[in-house]
């Protein structure tokens, strides 16, 4: 009766430790991580960042760091105080959520 019990005790505690473990390997599986970019699997979108004000070169960096591409087209500026080669205009806007991996449009001022 005693062996049983101990048998009946381990077993409890065996099948807590492996369903911890299996707890952990879930929320592991749901994050991957690569590159210091963290995708969740169970979400597959981000806030679109601001890259207005940003050079061409940051604003990827930038969306590279979320999992985005950019489509980069040339703009004239309304005002001759934006420096050539800096992001002027985005699509979508700051703070809308847009899918992992796809592509959000910047517009960069080509100046005079």
């Amino acid at each position: 009766m005693k062996d049983n019990f101990l048998k009946i005790k381990k077993l409890n505690l065996v099948l807590m430790i492996l369903g911890l473990l299996l707890v952990i390997a879930l929320a592991l599986f749901l994050t991957i991580r690569e590159e210091g970019k963290t995708y969740p699997l169970v979400n597959n979108s981000v806030e679109m960042p601001n890259l207005v004000g940003q050079t061409i070169d940051n604003a990827i960096k930038i969306a590279d760091s979320k999992g985005l591409k950019l489509n980069v087209s040339k703009a004239k500026a309304t005002s001759n105080q934006v420096e050539k080669g800096i992001v002027i205009s985005q699509i979508p806007a700051i703070g809308e959520l847009i899918e992992i991996n796809s592509f959000a449009n910047v517009y960069v001022n080509e100046g005079d």
